[in-house]
């Protein structure tokens, strides 16, 4: 019999990562690291505000997952079990798919991983689920806003009267 090496199913096998002696050796958190230093410092220029909201949430959990004895296989995976921790939030869900397909397209150009984990437009539009609901804004017209101010006024007299 030939080896796992020459046979087209070992050769499956490797491929797709499931081989133990082709398994991926990427480290994920340095990944995670190096995107977070291009955007505070490079492209984007983000506040670490705008780092610890937007993206370190989603990209935490991703590295959970990849770190795991049985990480996802490539990027649609990854999105797909991320986005199971913000079911039914979809500004939530919005924001981990461009988290997790910044950390992936880095992953990808800046540190050599294979192009199966980019995350498609195709994988989005799939695993991103129902849009929030559409919320009426209320508004008010001239005559509701002076009696406003005159309802703030008699609750809130002013200290002292001009003369």
């Amino acid at each position: 019999m030939a080896s796992n090496q020459q046979t087209l199913r070992g050769a499956l096998a490797s491929t797709l990562g499931l081989s133990d002696t082709m398994a991926p050796t990427a480290d994920w958190e340095a990944i995670a690291n190096s995107l977070r230093d291009a955007l505070q410092n490079g492209r984007n220029e983000i506040l670490e505000q705008t780092w610890r909201s937007n993206y370190a949430p989603y990209i935490e959990e991703a590295v959970l997952l990849l770190t795991e004895s049985k990480p996802p296989a490539d990027g649609h995976e990854l999105l797909r079990r991320t986005l199971i921790r913000w079911s039914g939030k979809p500004p939530s869900r919005a924001a981990c798919y461009i988290a997790l397909r910044n950390l992936t397209d880095h992953a990808v150009t800046r540190h050599h991983q294979p192009s199966c984990w980019r995350i498609s437009s195709a994988s989005i539009k799939e695993l991103r689920g129902r849009p929030a609901a559409k919320r009426t804004k209320a508004t008010l017209d001239d005559q509701e806003l002076l009696d406003l101010i005159d309802a703030i006024e008699a609750r809130n007299p002013p200290l002292c009267q001009e003369r």
